[in-house]
This record gives structure tokens, sequence and C-alpha cells, in this order.
């Protein structure tokens, strides 16, 4: 069984460490968001900035960000040093519920109306 640490992660003599450039993609993803930039341009900003994906690429796609988004692991456990304050990951977390039940109310409205 093969074991897959999150984005922005490494492991250097048996511990997972911050993988400095790696986490940085990370930070620019929950503060964009915060800041309101849509997904699809996070991405297109990560390889405007030439950042690569968990498989080496520089195409950035709107799955990999939002799994990004919706890990927790970036806050700080106690096997992964903290890249994310937990208060950010707090208010990306509360903005994607918002935003997915916002949508889901819209869909509901153009089915009515």
């Amino acid at each position: 069984m093969t074991y897959r640490i999150p984005f922005g992660y490494r492991i250097v003599h048996g511990m997972i460490t911050e993988d400095s450039e790696k986490a940085d993609a990370v930070r620019s993803i929950f503060y964009g968001f915060l800041e309101g930039i849509p997904i699809v341009q996070l991405g297109r900003d990560l390889e405007t900035k030439g950042f690569v994906n968990a498989k080496g690429n520089v195409k950035w796609l709107p799955r990999s960000i939002r799994d990004i988004l919706s890990n927790a692991v970036y806050e700080g456990t106690e096997e992964y040093p903290r890249i994310v304050p937990p208060e950010i990951v707090e208010r990306v977390h509360r903005k994607r519920k918002e935003q997915a039940e916002t949508k889901g109310d819209r869909s509901e409205e153009r089915r009515v109306g």
C-alpha cells in the first residue's frame, strides 16, 4: 500500500515536513479564495506563477484546488505541520459551505421559475 501525503508536504528523514514552494501555492490558494478569486482563476494564477501540481504538471484543474481547499490538514495536526492558520481554514470551509448552499438555492429557483 502506497501512502500519499497531501500537496504542500514532503518526507525528510522519515518525518513529514513542509515543502516550502508547494506550501506557498497552498497559502496562495487559501488566501486567494478568501479574497473572492474564482477557483478557475486561482488555477490560472498558479500556472502563471509556475507552480506545478502534485503530478508535476503546470496545469491546475479546479478539482485539485477544491481538494486542497477541503483538506483541514493544512491547519496542522500531530503528523502535519501547519501551512495555513486554523482560522483561515475554517473561514474557507465556511465560505465553501455557504457557496454550496447558495448554488443549491439558485438551481432550485431555476427549476421552479
